[in-house]
């Protein structure tokens, strides 16, 4: 029996989570920093019976103690949090992971690592602005950026694979 989180941060990616129970896991947390997906969820475990626990809370500061959690999956969420944020959820997610437990991570890939920044925000969550008023809104990593800025967190990279549903296209 394994206990999972998942990190969100956005209702379509909830799809983690509803085939793993539907699969038969139990013990599965769906998680956000803001509470505007509760609703949904709480629709699709009434109509695919399930029953996932749903928290919300920043993942740089997990409300779990240490060694929780058998599975974590997060699914294009870290790449959204500024500055150090991916850095600080990794870690977090070292903690709350119990030793042998596996972590699986998407995020946005490119040719090098360039971090996403917007005229208007298309997104609900808070993000910073910079000097020219622009707000992040994510970075995308190529496998030396990944393994510099999430690697020293304590866990073991153990695969690292690029799947891409178009061509990688230079971000707009």
């Amino acid at each position: 029996l394994y206990t999972i989180l998942h990190l969100n941060y956005w209702s379509k990616n909830w799809g983690v989570s509803q085939y793993l129970a539907m699969k038969g896991f139990k013990n599965i947390t769906i998680s956000d920093i803001d509470d505007y997906f509760k609703g949904d969820f709480e629709i699709y475990s009434e109509v695919y019976k399930i029953t996932p626990r749903i928290e919300i809370f920043d993942a740089a500061k997990m409300p779990y103690p240490p060694n929780t959690f058998d599975r974590i999956f997060s699914v294009s969420a870290i790449e959204h949090v500024a500055g150090s944020g991916d850095k600080e959820i990794v870690r977090e997610i070292e903690r709350v992971l119990r030793p042998g437990g596996i972590f699986v991570l998407t995020v946005p890939a490119y040719t090098s690592y360039i971090e996403e920044w917007v005229k208007k925000p298309p997104f609900y969550w808070k993000s910073v602005k910079n000097e020219a008023g622009l707000t992040f809104y994510q970075r995308r990593y190529d496998k030396a950026s990944f393994e510099s800025r999430l690697g020293d967190a304590g866990l073991k990279i153990e695969d690292f694979i690029f799947i891409a549903e178009h061509p990688i296209a230079k971000p707009e």
